[in-house]
Formats: structure tokens, C-alpha cells, sequence
């Protein structure tokens, strides 16, 4: 039997229900349906918060994006200023 909380095979998982109440130790469902803030899913399993993996994914990628974009800009210029005669 698993303790409050806990559910499903070996009580491996976590619910994170409203009010600290137990969750269905089989399904994981909260007996009023509502999560602790912070929490979603059917068995409130799901943690709503920005990880660091995300938020450092999203950086990294915009990074890779704006060099990229300053890149292609100067080489946009330089192929610009050559094609008018200008010269550095």
C-alpha cells in the first residue's frame, strides 16, 4: 500500500494534490480533481514551473539565432559596399 502521495507501481509516483489530500493510490487521481499551485496534470504529476533545462535551451537557441542574423547582416553589407565600390 502506498503512503500519502504516492501511487502506482513499487508507489513510484507523486501526486501533488490540492489541500494535502491523498491521492488514488492505483491511479494517482486527487479525490477533488484540484492540484497544489504549482502542479497539473490528472494525477497533478506535472510540475507547471520553468526548468533550467528549458529556460537554457530558450536562451541557447535565440543566442544561435541572433549571431547567425549579425552574421548574415554583415555579410549582407560587406557583398553591398563591394557590388557600390566602396571599400573598407
Amino acid at each position: 500500500m502506498c503512503g500519502p502521495g504516492e501511487f502506482g507501481n513499487n508507489c513510484t509516483a507523486r501526486c501533488n494534490c490540492e489541500d494535502g489530500a491523498a491521492c488514488n493510490t492505483t491511479t494517482g487521481l486527487c479525490p477533488t480533481g484540484g492540484c497544489k499551485p504549482g502542479w497539473t496534470g490528472n494525477s497533478c504529476d506535472t510540475s507547471n514551473a520553468l526548468s533550467l533545462d528549458k529556460i537554457n535551451l530558450f536562451y541557447a537557441d535565440n543566442l544561435f539565432k541572433l549571431v547567425l542574423l549579425v552574421s548574415l547582416s554583415h555579410k549582407l553589407i560587406e557583398f553591398l559596399r563591394r557590388k557600390s565600390g566602396e571599400t573598407f
